[in-house]
């Protein structure tokens, strides 16, 4: 598919980006954890002749080069998106979110419901509050513990054992520890993604009331067999939201694939 490549500036930063289409609109895509850009050119291929695509590597992902300890924060995103908006001549933005992703978007909303237009989140990340993630990534003991696990696993993983018998997480849960620090790659990236990303926890009860003040139309399509964000969560959060509509597809929680690119672009047409 032809797209081009473009950098953005963050600060004395750069975030790195695919621009595909010709279309008036514009859409800002953010793929998800360990995904680059290229992963929403599937989508985007559809959307081409209505949209001028922007595919978002997010930091440490892509050719997004980032510093580690370096969170990318509200305010980056704000400043990104509204330099968007002005290079590109328009007020209106649509949002593509794919997990990770998905929970960039809410934030958009959060901070700027005046220029948002449609959205379609996928298997979204930040539907609902997820107090591990805000514990080993927003206070000072957790972070701690984050740091202490990536560098001596092994030691962690009694704890881990612990509370999965206790049922104090779920197997998908037991899983991505043992998946994540059981391999050294896996570590190091998570050590840098994670607090990356920290700071970009949206306010749900402001992107609730935002939706319904600016009536932004919303779909969430969610995977019915995905164990990382259970399609539940999408029903619960579109609860009391007419604006918000539930697509569910026989998928785990990787929903998009050639067979279901061109029908997840068709909530954005």
């Amino acid at each position: 598919m032809e797209h081009e490549s473009g950098y953005i500036g963050v600060g004395n930063l750069r975030m790195h980006y695919l621009k595909t289409g010709k279309g008036r609109r514009l859409l800002l895509g953010f793929p998800g954890y360990g995904h680059s850009a290229h992963s929403l050119l599937d989508v985007a291929h559809h959307l081409t002749e209505e949209y001028t695509c922007l595919l978002v590597d997010l930091p440490h992902h892509g050719q997004s080069n980032w510093p580690p300890d370096n969170p990318f924060t509200k305010h980056m995103l704000g400043a990104i998106t509204g330099q968007l908006l002005r290079e590109h001549g328009t007020d209106k933005v649509s949002l593509l979110g794919y997990s990770m992703g998905g929970r960039v978007c809410l934030n958009i909303i959060e901070l700027m419901p005046q220029n948002v237009d449609k959205v379609t989140l996928i298997a979204s990340d930040g539907l609902t509050p997820n107090g591990y993630y805000i514990f080993f990534n927003r206070t000072i003991i957790g972070a701690a513990l984050f740091r202490n696990m990536l560098s001596s696993p092994g030691r962690y993983m009694k704890i881990v054992e612990w509370l999965k018998a206790r049922k104090s997480i779920t197997d998908w849960q037991y899983k991505f520890v043992q998946y994540y620090t059981g391999d050294e790659a896996n570590r190091k990236k998570l050590g840098l993604i994670w607090p990356a990303m920290r700071k970009l926890i949206p306010d749900l009860s402001k992107v609730k009331t935002n939706i319904r003040k600016y009536n932004i139309h919303i779909n969430l399509v969610m995977g019915k067999f995905d164990k990382v964000i259970p399609a539940e969560l999408g029903h619960r959060f579109a609860r009391n939201l007419a604006q918000v509509t539930v697509i569910t597809l026989n998928k785990g929680h990787r929903v998009i694939t050639p067979e279901t690119a061109k029908g997840i672009a068709q909530t954005l047409i």
